[in-house]
């Protein structure tokens, strides 16, 4: 008996030892985490509700003297101000005043979803010009977020060609081979889809909020938590991204054939007659998406050749930032688990190598 009542002892003495063992390791971990682990964060931005109102022809534009913020954790402190005609811009009087002037057009990554808007390759390059050639020079910055070409082709001659640019530096992306039939742009303009109501915000933030168990406050758990589901799941996430990338891709290569390839043709070419009209001289900006380069998926350039070649048939300069943003640590320069939108660094890589562009093409002078 005495026996049984010391090895039961022993038992509970070395289980004591086990679960202190357990606790401390526990805590040196969620300290080690704690202070060396980064939780992965939202990274969606979206577009705040009252930042888009309907438009006639374009489907949508920017709400005039709108203030506010891109919704996601990461964007959240980023603002967004739009001058008194529609643009993520200071304002700017139609004339130019003798003033040498470019007109930025594009989408989402001219208009600098992500960043804040003196980050945007526009306002590098607006700064590189007035220090180092006119400090009176000046950059219209008239991106719109999920404008394709049709859109930017009817801001051009509603609104644009009034700054009296000398330089129109269009920023090219390429899903802007679709056609933006009246159907489409009504429908655009009837939801104006592209506006996170603050509700839904709330709801995307606090979606792990409800329901949250007492472990989900400790990082150790949330940790291997996500390692062992990464683990499990890396084929099946693998297999998935492939098949969405190359069932993309498909669609975008297949865009610059036929119908929408002579759309664009024409829409560009009438653009380009309009512009030298007027005075002005269209520059193309070619961006790529980072399954392009040889360091990622390595999917080939067949939209920006087709693209160069027809803007070579028409006169038009091209600008391909594709020679400095192919490299190995090419995620360096987009936001958190995007293949589209430079992030800061990216931006400003991108508006340098425009400025030594336009230097070099004689665009600047």
């Amino acid at each position: 008996m005495r026996f049984l009542l010391i090895n039961k002892k022993s038992v509970l003495i070395n289980l004591a030892l086990l679960f202190f063992t357990i606790f401390i390791c526990f805590i040196f971990s969620e300290i080690l985490l704690r202070s060396i682990w980064e939780e992965p964060v939202d990274t969606f931005y979206g577009y705040p509700t009252g930042l888009h109102i309907p438009d006639e022809t374009r489907g949508y534009k920017y709400q005039p003297h709108f203030h506010g913020v891109f919704p996601g954790t990461l964007y959240k402190h980023i603002e967004i101000r739009i001058n008194s005609k529609g643009l993520r811009d200071a304002e700017h009087e139609y004339s130019k005043k003798g003033k040498y002037r470019i007109l930025g057009l594009g989408d989402s990554i001219t208009f600098g979803t992500g960043v804040e808007v003196d980050d945007a390759y526009l306002a590098v390059l607006e700064r590189l010009i007035q220090k180092k050639i006119d400090e009176k020079s000046d950059v219209v910055k008239a991106g719109v977020n999920g404008y394709e070409f049709d859109q930017e082709y009817a801001y051009y001659f509603e609104e644009g060609y009034k700054y009296e640019p000398d330089i129109v530096l269009i920023g090219v992306c390429l899903n802007d081979a679709m056609v933006a039939d009246s159907k489409v742009l009504q429908e655009k303009k009837q939801s104006v889809a592209r506006n996170i109501s603050a509700n839904e915000m709330k709801n995307l933030e606090n979606e792990n909020i409800y329901g949250k168990s007492f472990l989900d406050y400790f990082s150790t758990y949330k940790f291997s938590k996500m390692a062992l589901h990464r683990l499990i799941h890396y084929r099946e996430i693998k297999a998935k991204r492939d098949k969405y990338n190359a069932k993309y891709f498909y669609l975008i290569y297949n865009l610059w054939n036929g119908e929408p390839l002579h759309h664009y043709a024409k829409n560009l070419r009438n653009l380009n007659s309009f512009a030298r009209l007027k005075k002005s001289r269209v520059v193309l900006v070619l961006f790529p998406y980072t399954q392009q380069f040889t360091h990622a998926e390595n999917m080939g350039r067949l939209p920006q050749e087709k693209i160069t070649a027809l803007a070579e048939v028409n006169g038009i300069d091209v600008i391909d930032p594709y020679e400095i943003l192919n490299r190995e640590d090419y995620q360096n320069f987009y936001l958190k688990n995007d293949n589209t939108h430079l992030n800061e660094k990216g931006h400003r890589l991108v508006g340098e190598f425009i400025y030594r562009e336009m230097i070099k093409k004689g665009l600047l002078q």
